[in-house]
């Protein structure tokens, strides 16, 4: 698997720059002196889990790292599948230094990282991933974030006394005398550490496994002059025994065969080896012997204090590799070995020798194939180099290109733009600084002295607040050089371009700090190389064929080729033919200036043609200076057989378009069933990783195509100067095609540097709730992707790959990978391939549409406008789905007409693009019936964001395009005649429901349509429009839905009776008016109590009775309506009267009305309702007069009780027109008549008095009452009682009847109150009925009245005053009979005599009366007797 890769490209991972650290303080006991005087190196290095290469591993792509700086050991976990949570520890070992790095081994449920310090050993044990995370873990989404192996740890884990040792060398000065060291754990779980001491001796410190309750063994071997063991196999020159300058430099341990060994390099420039079992020496190997001899010479008496031992285990403990790295003077080498055990002994083979560079030796590690190196040269620039160990391959080095540092240098003067713009851009660009490295320049250009050293720990701040920071200190710092004094426009701005160069020198200067190199390692399984920087953490990928052709000279392998393009084979030749093109390619890459280069990439951005854009590059490749470089060129050309053939090649390379990614055969197939490809490369840091390699891969790939249309244009000039022979070149085609591909790398490149930006939450959810009415499916992990947006730099492209870009990736990644085994090298097997997939998605002229649908779901509205733009002038593939998101966005960002322009040209291409396609859902190939679908979709759109004009201008727009039978039609009329309606429109809404060709619709569209305006109280043009035209004829439907909502409607708030009685008035049907109005007047008086209630019952009945008699006679009735209860007639103030009415049928409807037989239909004529109505105005006219209100508001009286109240309340006329209306006794109103005036007549303080008292200003108000009292019969009178019984005096005259039963109420109360009959009265009642005022005044015992009644009324029927008494006759001859109530006059005659012998005054009357009646009792028979004489005469 190492064999394949041959040349790499470094990639940073931005995202460990700006992370949290959990710290930890270990203090052992151990002292420590000189502390300051010795300082070990910073060490960095990486240890990748066992099965990272496993599909379904929760241990998959995941790996740690470590850093040391002096006494503090940075470590942390990076897993490229999953975000991890409290991944990163720092732990601080109090007064100590560590020496060496760091030993990381699995051991089970355990992860165990062994460390040696100056004064102690160290265990460290963390949960494996296994032990955390269950196989579901791959059922989770991306997003999901778990936990660390690092997240549970804690002071009191890490400081068990079981997990560490302190050394005890003897003496009292142990300082450093422990200078290297190194850790292993057994198989049985035990920790060895081998330390090396200064005086040469080793140190072996065994901790027991754990669990066990063993102490840590400590062990010292020191040298010998014998060996137990030599070397089999070797010349006798290469045994060497122990010499006296073998002081230990470097020390390893490794697991043999035989047992753990220790290895040791010493300064006499020999390796030797002892056994830790039995700490037995084992051999030396002279490392001298394979250094040429003029180094051996040179450096033979030199010591070596610089060497550095690394191995590497081969499988089964039968092999060890053993690398030793040479430090001379002025030399380096590597030394090779493979190391065996056979036969009992151990066997070195040396297997190569490297001479290293000129620099420094950062760090290396070796594999079965390679060795790899990390080196700082002598310009200060980080070097990775690599060369092969295998015996058939070339044993050279090769470079790898590491990120280059950035350049202070910035062209601030000839830009348009301010300072302060420039340099912010600069220092945010692409998250190109981390925030911590802000922070510390800003703590270092304020001049703080807060401490920023390593081991602080950062806390991640907002972007925004972080920008505002650096804003302010600058300006700070600006203010205080200005101070007080006036500066010219022209020194300020160069104080500004001074300040803001200073800070951004900061910057840098940490930032190269942060870049320094520390370690490599790598995984071999998966391919992985890492290098630990100091503040971050780069990484080696394999470099695509395209650039390794354009980059370096290293021609890419059969492998490698089918691996980034499958499909493509090529012959060897063609692979020659390619080289020679890449290396004309390169000159003109150096030769192209950077501003050539910017100004070529500006034209682009500003959508100008590439062919035209590049004449400037080609110009200055033609100036006579460069003349030696074209030369080259076509020197190049020459050598190569066909060039066309190479241009057409490397063209079809470049065309992603071209790649193909099929799915296996189905014998070959993963198992979806399980995926365990869901999250390949899906946490931040892989994201981040995949983005920033298909940056780099797409800027190098926009230069190859840039610097291929060059030599394609410089081919004609080449021909024609006879220097160049190529035939059946065909120029258009090839620039056009490469132009092509300039502007299609150009967007890849613009998508990977474009910052995305949160937009607001609002538009966010307007896109949401658009494709939600669309039916386009939501974008997955939203609201973290936005969250993420909020916190740190993230580029379109990452945005793509967090969403549906990730998905769809790792959806097509199962179609590559072989399904046997279930392993993956993913940087190898896995990444470019997916870059490739990722730049298929991205790639404008392939159809699926996934990434401009990901930037509308994301929010990235601008962004998606600059990508619209990009591609307007060229790109043919998905122009209307293209301008259909653009509407979107426009749409989202209150838009509307500019929406509607992109959805309106979009429109033509609905059944041909795919994206068009996927959300229409069609179900038909008609042509017009996909159209006004599509427009059905804007119009719920448009409808959705609240623009009702733009509505109804697409459904007309599609209505006309519709054929007649189109199935749409109603729904596009229901659209216009909604949309209308709610802009205020009511006559087009009123034609646009008339239009609508379904009935159904129609009903729903009146209904409606009859609520809003009745809402906005248009009732005038609710009541004129007609509702019927040719065809249709609704206004049956507008009244049975009035009437609906009528009976329906709480009257407080809607009134649809009025309506109805206008709309029938309107239209001459006043029966139905009246019907509708009596109807309206039952309701109120249940449901809307109090005086307004009555006041509209009351205008209810006036207009029911109104409405009847402006009709026919013949029918001037109404049916009364039904209400609880199905009894025939009910008076007003029953029960069945309170319940709201419900009229099963129409006055009109016969046979409505033959159902109604059986429940006794009640016919109502203007009479009875008249009844009703003054019912109504009674208890209208009591709540507006008295103080009874409350009492009327809760209850509904019958007539009677109505009657009474209105006596109560003195309003007599109105109380005797009710018992006339409804024929009803009087004789209750008359006895509150009379009462009132006695009351009346009692209250007054003197009868002559003509000042009015508190009775009489109360009677005053309830004479004006009624209609009877004037003030003329005030005038006339002049006192209040005088008008009472002057109003008494009309009621009688008005109301009373032939018996006289008023008067003999009015007489009985006045009497049984004590208040003597007044004279009218009496003289009215003798008129009447005399008899009877005589027997009322025996029953109240008024004898002397009675006596004086009784004898006025003899003498009347004697002659003497008859007239007063109402007689037509007296007695006399001839005379009809009269009458005399001699009973009456005998009780009183009794009563008279029983009192006599006691009362003169009753013996008096007794004789008046006895007298008066013998006076006519003789007249009696005289009239007798004269009659009989005149009978017998006659």
């Amino acid at each position: 698997m190492a064999n394949d890769v041959t040349y790499y490209r470094e990639v940073n991972d931005k995202h460990q720059t700006q992370c949290l650290w959990k710290e930890i303080t270990i203090n052992t006991g151990g002292s420590l002196t000189n502390q300051k005087d010795v300082k070990f190196l910073d060490l960095a290095g990486g240890y990748a889990f066992k099965g990272s290469d496993h599909l379904f591993s929760c241990t998959r792509n995941r790996f740690i790292y470590w850093r040391t700086s002096d006494n503090v050991v940075e470590l942390s976990e990076v897993s490229l599948d999953f975000n991890l949570h409290n991944q990163n520890l720092r732990i601080t070992f109090s007064e100590n230094s560590i020496i060496s790095g760091i030993s990381i081994i699995e051991a089970g449920s355990n992860v165990v990282a062994l460390l040696c310090t100056v004064t102690s050993v160290h265990r460290l044990l963390f949960h494996h991933p296994s032990a955390l995370h269950a196989h579901e873990i791959f059922e989770l989404g991306t997003e999901t974030v778990i936990p660390s192996i690092f997240a549970d740890v804690s002071n009191k884990v890490i400081q068990n006394p079981a997990n560490f040792h302190n050394i005890n060398l003897g003496g009292g000065h142990t300082a450093y005398q422990i200078h290297a060291g190194d850790g292993y754990l057994t198989d049985d779980g035990e920790a060895v550490f081998a330390l090396a001491v200064q005086n040469g001796t080793i140190l072996i410190v065994r901790m027991p496994p754990l669990g066990s309750r063993g102490s840590c063994v400590q062990h010292e071997i020191k040298q010998s002059g014998v060996m137990s063991r030599f070397l089999g196999g070797l010349v006798p020159s290469l045994i060497r025994g122990q010499e006296a300058n073998s002081g230990i430099t470097n020390i390893a341990l490794e697991q043999c065969s035989d047992g753990l060994v220790v290895l040791a390099t010493c300064r006499d420039n020999k390796l030797r080896m002892w056994s830790s079992v039995n700490y037995e020496f084992l051999g030396a190997i002279d490392l001298l012997q394979h250094v040429p001899d003029s180094v051996e010479q040179m450096n033979k008496n030199a010591g070596g204090t610089g060497h550095v031992i690394k191995t590497f285990q081969r499988e089964l403990y039968n092999s060890v590799f053993v690398a030793v790295f040479l430090s001379f003077a002025n030399k380096c080498q590597f030394v090779i070995y493979d190391i065996t055990y056979d036969m009992g002994k151990y066997q070195p083979a040396h297997i190569t020798t490297l001479f290293g560079i000129e620099g420094n030796l950062v760090d290396y590690f070796v594999t079965s194939s390679r060795i790899w190196t990390l080196w700082t040269l002598r310009t200060g620039e980080p070097s990775v180099r690599y060369a092969d160990i295998n015996g058939h391959k070339r044993r050279e080095w090769i470079e790898v290109p590491v990120c280059a540092s950035e350049n202070l240098e910035l062209d601030v003067v000839n830009q348009p733009y301010d300072p302060r713009e420039v340099f912010l851009n600069r220092i945010f660009h692409l998250g190109q600084f981390s925030p911590a490295v802000i922070l510390k320049a800003i703590k270092l250009y304020r001049r703080s002295t807060e401490a920023t050293h390593f081991g602080k720990t950062f806390s991640s701040i907002p972007l925004k607040i972080l920008k505002s920071e650096v804003c302010q200190a600058v300006e700070t710092e600006i203010l205080q050089e200005v101070g007080d004094q006036e500066m010219a426009e022209e020194d300020y701005v160069q104080l500004q371009l001074q300040q803001w160069s200073k800070f951004y020198s900061c910057c840098v200067q940490y930032h190269e700090r942060g870049m320094k190199p520390l370690g490599i390692f790598s995984d071999e399984s998966t391919g992985l190389i890492g290098i630990i920087k100091k503040s971050t953490v780069g990484f080696l990928y394999p470099c695509p064929v395209v650039d390794q052709i354009y980059l370096g000279d290293v021609l890419p392998s059969d492998d490698e080729f089918i691996r980034d393009h499958p499909g493509f084979e090529l012959d060897v030749g063609e692979f020659d033919n390619l080289a020679v093109l890449g290396r004309c390619l390169r000159k003109i890459r150096n030769c192209v200036e950077e501003e050539t280069a910017i100004a070529f990439e500006n034209g682009l951005l500003n959508c100008g043609n590439p062919d035209d854009l590049i004449n400037d590059a080609v110009k200055v490749l033609q100036d006579v200076t460069r003349e030696d470089v074209v030369r080259d060129i076509e020197m190049e050309l020459n050598r190569s057989h066909n060039v066309l053939r190479s241009i057409e090649i490397l063209t079809e390379i470049l065309d992603v378009a071209l790649l193909r990614y099929d799915r296996q055969s189905e014998d070959e197939m993963i198992d979806e069933t399980i995926d365990g490809l869901g999250h390949v490369f899906a946490s931040a840091t892989g994201i981040g990783i995949m983005a920033e390699i298909f940056r780099q891969t797409a800027v190098t790939r926009f230069e190859v195509a840039r610097d291929l249309l060059i030599l394609v244009k410089l081919l004609p000039h080449a021909i024609n100067r006879g220097h160049l022979s190529v035939k059946g070149l065909k120029l258009n085609d090839l620039t056009f095609q490469l132009g092509f591909l300039i502007r299609c790398y150009y967007l890849l490149k613009w998508c990977s540097e474009s910052l995305a930006i949160q937009e607001a939450t609002s538009s966010c959810e307007n896109i949401q709730k658009q494709l939600e009415i669309l039916g386009l499916p939501k974008h997955p992990h939203t609201a973290s992707i936005l969250k993420q947006l909020g916190e740190q730099h993230l580029t379109l492209l990452e945005v793509f790959l967090n969403g549906d870009g990730g998905i769809k990736v790792r959806e097509q990644l199962r179609n590559i990978l072989p399904p046997d085994q279930g392993v993956c090298a993913f940087w190898k097997q896995a990444l470019l391939p997916m870059i490739s997939m990722s730049a298929r998605l991205v790639w404008p002229s392939v159809s699926g549409f996934v990434f401009p649908q990901s930037l509308v779901g994301y929010g990235q509205h601008l962004a998606l406008q600059s990508y619209a733009s990009l591609l307007r002038d060229w790109c043919d593939c998905d122009t209307s789905s293209r301008q259909f998101v653009v509407g979107q966005v426009f749409l989202s960002c209150n838009e509307p007409y500019k929406a509607l322009d992109c959805f309106l040209s979009a429109a033509h291409d609905v059944m041909v693009e795919e994206f068009l396609i996927g959300f229409m859902s069609l179900a038909t190939t008609d042509p017009k019936h996909i159209e006004v679908q599509y427009y059905l979709k804007l119009i719920n759109l448009f409808e959705e964001f609240d623009y009702p004009h733009l509505v109804v201008e697409l459904a007309r727009f599609a209505k006309n395009i519709a054929e007649p039978d189109d199935p749409n039609l109603p729904t596009l009329w229901s659209k216009i005649f909604k949309n209308e309606l709610e802009m205020g429109h009511s006559n087009e809404a009123y034609n646009a429901m008339m239009g609508n060709p379904d009935l159904a619709r129609r009903k729903d569209c009146l209904r409606q349509f009859l609520v809003v305006l009745c809402e906005r109280n248009e009732l005038s043009t609710l009541v004129d429009l007609p509702y019927q035209d040719t065809v249709n004829n609704l206004e049956p439907e507008v009244v049975k839905i009035l009437e609906s909502r009528s009976v329906s409607a709480d009257l407080t708030k809607q009134n649809y009776y009025d309506l109805l009685y206008a709309f029938h008035v309107k239209r001459n049907n006043y029966r139905r008016a009246g019907s509708i109005m009596y109807d309206y007047g039952v309701r109120i008086r249940s449901e809307v109590p109090g005086l307004k209630g009555l006041q509209r019952q009351a205008k209810c009945y006036l207009a029911c009775m109104n409405a009847l008699k402006l009709g026919d006679p013949k029918f001037r009735w109404i049916v009364k309506p039904v209400t609880g209860r199905a009894s025939g007639t009910a008076e007003p103030g029953d029960d069945e009267a309170e319940s709201p009415p419900k009229r099963l049928c129409q006055e009109d409807d016969l046979e409505g009305l033959l159902k109604l037989q059986k429940r006794r239909v009640e016919v109502l004529g203007i009479a009875e309702i008249e009844k009703e109505y003054a019912v109504v105005h009674a208890h209208l006219m009591l709540l507006q007069r008295t103080e009874q209100a409350s009492v009327l508001a809760r209850s509904t009286l019958r007539p009677d009780e109505t009657v009474g109240l209105l006596t109560n309340a003195g309003m007599f006329d109105m109380a005797f027109e009710l018992c006339q209306l409804f024929s009803l006794s009087m004789v209750s109103v008359f006895e509150g008549v009379i009462l009132r005036c006695i009351w009346l007549s009692k209250g007054s303080t003197s009868l002559t008095s003509p000042v009015d008292n508190q009775y009489t200003i109360d009677a005053w108000t309830w004479l004006q009452y009624n209609e009877q009292f004037s003030s003329t019969m005030a005038k006339e009178a002049g006192r209040a009682p005088d008008c009472a019984w002057r109003l008494l005096q009309l009621y009688l005259e008005k109301y009373e009847e032939k018996s006289g039963r008023y008067h003999r109420c009015v007489a009985s109360t006045a009497l049984q109150q004590g208040f003597s009959l007044p004279s009218w009265f009496l003289l009215s009642y003798k008129k009447i009925n005399a008899a009877e005022l005589l027997l009322l005044y025996l029953q109240h015992g008024l004898l002397e009245d009675a006596t004086d009644l009784a004898t006025e009324y003899i003498l009347a029927t004697m002659g003497k005053g008859k007239e007063y008494f109402g007689l037509d006759d007296y007695l006399h001859a001839g005379a009809n009979p009269v009458w005399l109530p001699y009973t009456s006059i005998d009780h009183l005659l009794q009563a008279l005599g029983d009192f006599k012998a006691k009362d003169q005054h009753f013996a008096e009357l007794y004789f008046q009366l006895s007298s008066t009646l013998d006076d006519y009792f003789k007249m009696l028979k005289s009239t007798t007797a004269d009659t009989l004489v005149m009978l017998r005469n006659s």
